[in-house]
């Protein structure tokens, strides 16, 4: 499965929290309709993708798919690798390319660490199309030790949804990177160029070549496992769009809710905690609301704490926290500050216990400064096991008689609406009141939040 078709529907799986139909991912990979079919046939054959009623086709196990996808194309025959000596330092060079015309993405340790924060000593490695092109333009030098590697890659699919960093240098998306930093499980001894793509193999290209063996790297290792909301922010499919458009008709001018959630519960010495936050939004700001966050994120990605890493990061939280103003939204926080690890070890139970207690709150206007809430909006979670559990709590509130079966709660990615970055704004702020005893964050949204503890 290591043709160009393939990559492109895999990556399309990979790159969206979402739920597909085959026209989907015939609109976003752009792969002919009859290769589509034929990549998720085999992909179903093998249970990384799960064929549902009404046509639609899931992930159930990402990092399963994420893995396969590594190890399947790990070695593109026509892949070239050269080495180059850049006339300065890799920080000059990354400013240089940041505003070259010419096209790339920067790949592996050097990519990942604007996700993770971690600094990297390893080699920059960069997809050109034309290697020879770019080491003219970008002033590199053949060299056996260069320490620029480029990469003249098989398939355009590793210029798909590249990302931007705030000085224009251009990233290869996050799963393109995790797939290149994965190493092949079934040779761990196998050495290849450090950071260089998986099984990307140094070749007779227009640079110098250069086979020293540098450690592989595994997802997770070194810290470089990049955390789940570092990938999944990315814009969500047509499928999870037109479930959020037949929502919002449904609820027609009633408040919308946004959930988002924050917690730590492991048995290590520090507090115990599961919270659940949710931002109302009324109908009439909805859009505006919207636009106002897009204006403030123009990259279209957005994870609070990566940008709670610095003090600029933090002064934009705060920005994008002061967007909610009185009357328009409401803040509910619900925390649970007991977490049995008697039969809750994963706080599963803490989680149905603090979710039931706010949609009641929602959905009951409890607190009298919103509308009854008739739709619920939760950021998806990428394993079936508790978006199904998340299902269920709901249908307990509906059969107890705590909600009524109107309230809706639909799970979709952060991508495919902005506006689940608002409660995750809203849980992070809580959690440094709480955790770090720091208020500045949770004192911009204080005076219209509520706080339902559970014991």
């Amino acid at each position: 499965m290591t043709d160009d078709s393939a990559a492109r529907v895999i990556r399309a799986l990979l790159d969206y929290g979402s739920i597909w139909t085959t026209h989907d991912l015939v609109d976003l990979s752009q792969a002919p309709a009859p290769a589509v079919r034929r990549i998720i046939d085999d992909l179903s054959a093998i249970s990384l993708v799960e064929r549902r009623r009404g046509g639609i086709i899931a992930v159930p196990d990402w990092s399963r798919l994420l893995r396969h996808w590594a190890a399947d194309s790990s070695a593109p025959a026509a892949s070239q690798l050269s080495r180059w000596k850049p006339a300065s330092s890799h920080d000059d060079l990354f400013t240089d390319i940041a505003t070259s015309p010419l096209r790339y993405a920067l790949t592996g340790t050097h990519a990942a660490a604007f996700w993770t924060a971690d600094p990297t000593e390893d080699d920059p490695v960069i997809y050109t199309p034309d290697p020879q092109a770019a080491a003219t333009a970008w002033d590199l030098t053949p060299s056996p030790t260069g320490t620029v590697v480029l990469v003249q890659p098989t398939t355009e699919v590793v210029y798909t949804r590249r990302r931007s960093t705030p000085t224009g240098l251009r990233l290869a998306a996050p799963t393109q990177v995790l797939a290149d930093l994965l190493t092949p499980e079934e040779d761990p001894t196998r050495k290849r160029p450090s950071s260089s793509p998986a099984g990307c193999k140094p070749t007779s290209a227009h640079g110098a070549t250069s086979s020293r063996p540098n450690p592989p790297y595994q997802l997770g290792s070194r810290s470089i496992g990049l955390s789940r909301a570092d990938w999944e922010m990315t814009p969500a499919g047509a499928g999870q769009r037109n479930v959020l458009k037949a929502h919002y008709e449904r609820v027609g001018s009633g408040p919308v809710a946004y959930l988002d959630e924050t917690y730590h519960v492991e048995q290590d010495g520090r507090p115990q905690f599961y919270v659940m936050a949710a931002v109302v939004v009324l109908e009439p700001d909805r859009d505006a609301l919207r636009n106002e966050i897009d204006g403030l994120v123009p990259s279209g990605w957005w994870h609070t704490t990566n940008e709670l890493r610095s003090a600029d990061g933090r002064a934009r939280v705060r920005t994008l926290l002061e967007t909610l103003r009185v009357p328009d939204e409401t803040c509910i926080v619900v925390d649970k500050v007991s977490v049995n690890h008697g039969d809750d070890k994963d706080g599963t139970r803490a989680r149905g216990s603090v979710l039931g207690r706010l949609l009641t709150v929602l959905h009951t206007a409890e607190h009298g400064t919103h509308p009854p809430v008739g739709l619920a909006v939760l950021e998806e979670h990428r394993v079936a096991r508790i978006n199904n559990y998340d299902r269920a709590v709901r249908a307990g509130l509906i059969a107890a008689g705590g909600i009524a079966e109107s309230m809706a709660l639909v799970s979709v990615s952060p991508g495919s609406e902005h506006l689940l970055w608002l409660p995750d704004l809203v849980c992070s702020a809580y959690r440094q009141k709480m955790v770090a005893g720091r208020r500045d964050l949770f004192d911009a949204i204080e005076n219209l939040t509520h706080v339902v503890q559970l014991p």
